[in-house]
């Protein structure tokens, strides 16, 4: 992706942004483009060990929070006459975990009768024929997080249902897959993940997993180690199969960002009630910008600061293409 990309309206909208920046920063930033509200439902999750091992909240497992309805029903209203339009449902841990599938669906037939586009982003391991009606005609999107080869042939079937019963009742779903991938993984395994899905998905995301990533150590991607596989896969060229953008991105040269634009359009809040603007580190203390159990979203985002890039940020990271986007149009301005 890259500013041509964009059209003139978008292209015009994060100029304005860069200037209400420049000018002190008051008031709300009104603009709804690339703005997303994250709802992480549960911390809980019941994967396969060989996806927990390498998720990015795996160090929040022990919480077991479950968000608070009434909680998440004020920031879906409170988050729609701020601007947001699209409404991610994550985690966290797992959305459809059973003792937390009551919360999610009511929460997503509200943000469906506020006109949010909704997306879900699930391992896959509760998406059963029982739950589809109340999930797909209120979903726009659903994205399946997989990682290694026992989980892939673990939810393989719930796939093919999900899309099956969305095709049966005219449902027009969006539905991707997204494979973490290592260095170790092999590129005949890339190729039978990316065939046996096809017919099933509207696109295939191979993202590269965070090796290094702690809670308190190295956040380096190690991306050396990842260039045959990046290589191989854009090599397919398969329309609907991505070497994850931002890992492309990282083959390019680096950027000095001043801050991190990404988080100026993001609101996260997490299954404890917290807020975060920076979905790579939710429920890290450092980057706990507020609490919906004491305050609004209104007063939590007047008093938005500039994300600083701090030791924590790492090249690839989810804001990387956005951040590359904004930086293009902000050095056209200045």
């Amino acid at each position: 992706m890259s500013v041509t990309s964009l059209n003139a309206f978008e292209r015009a909208e994060i100029a304005r942004y860069w200037q209400w920046h420049k000018t002190g920063r008051s008031g709300l930033f009104p603009s709804v483009v690339g703005k997303e509200f994250m709802v992480h439902i549960t911390t809980d999750c019941s994967a396969p060990v060989e996806c927990k091992k390498l998720c990015t909240y795996k160090y929040t497992r022990e919480s077991k929070h479950t968000i608070d309805v009434d909680l998440g029903l004020r920031a879906i209203e409170q988050s729609y006459k701020l601007g947001y339009r699209k409404i991610v449902f994550t985690g966290g841990g797992e959305p459809l975990e059973p003792a937390s599938q009551s919360a999610f669906f009511t929460l997503l037939e509200a943000a469906k009768r506020y006109g949010f586009l909704t997306m879900l982003i699930t391992n896959g391991m509760f998406l059963s024929p029982e739950i589809f009606p109340r999930l797909f005609p209120y979903l726009d999107f659903l994205r399946v997080s997989m990682n290694g080869d026992s989980h892939f042939w673990e939810i393989y079937g719930h796939i093919v249902k999900s899309k099956n019963y969305c095709l049966e009742n005219n449902l027009n779903v969006g539905i991707g897959a997204s494979f973490l991938i290592t260095p170790a993984t092999r590129h005949d395994d890339i190729l039978k993940y990316y065939e046996t899905l096809i017919g099933y998905i509207d696109y295939v995301d191979f993202k590269m997993a965070h090796l290094k990533k702690t809670r308190e150590g190295s956040f380096d991607l190690n991306v050396k180690a990842y260039e045959k596989s990046i290589q191989f896969i854009r090599g397919l060229r398969f329309s609907n199969a991505l070497a994850s953008e931002r890992s492309i991105l990282l083959g390019r040269k680096n950027i000095q960002y001043p801050f991190c634009y990404y988080c100026d359009f993001q609101l996260i809040v997490q299954a404890d009630g917290k807020v975060s603007f920076c979905c790579e580190h939710a429920y890290d203390p450092e980057y706990e910008k507020g609490d919906l159990n004491k305050q609004s979203a209104v007063e939590i985002l007047e008093n938005r600061k500039p994300q600083e890039i701090g030791e924590k940020c790492f090249r690839g990271c989810a804001g990387e293409t956005f951040n590359r986007i904004a930086h293009e149009i902000v050095e056209a301005l200045t």
